[in-house]
């Protein structure tokens, strides 16, 4: 289990199928591991779910969880200035400010050169 509640399983190709149809009769969401758009890391910290736009969240990490893509790839959803699930430490990060949205591009906070995403 990671932090933000994932779980990676290694399965056999010939079982893939069943395993991944019964994980999503339960309720789970089944994505790739590896190179693909990671699920959305979004948080509820601030208000209620409504005024973060938690909604709009999840219609975001259902369009694009899972995409391939040629390196793993990172999105924060903030809803509020805060910020506490790091948007902008992710290679794109979704602030809510109020009524819009800011865009931020670039974040990495891996190794010595560690940067914030920026203001697209």
């Amino acid at each position: 289990m990671t932090p933000f509640k994932q779980l990676y399983i290694e399965v056999s190709v010939e079982s893939e199928r069943i395993i991944t149809d019964n994980l999503r009769s339960i309720g789970l969401e089944v994505n790739p591991a590896g190179f693909a758009t990671k699920s959305l890391i979004a948080c509820t910290f601030c208000r209620g779910a409504e005024d973060t736009g938690l909604d709009i969240a999840q219609k975001l990490n259902k369009a694009i969880a899972g995409i391939l893509t040629p390196t793993p790839l990172k999105v924060g959803y903030a809803g509020c200035a805060l910020g506490t699930s790091e948007p902008l430490l992710r290679d794109i990060g979704i602030v809510k400010m109020k009524e819009k949205f800011d865009i931020y591009v670039g974040g990495d906070p891996k190794g010595i050169k560690a940067s914030l995403a920026e203001l697209f």
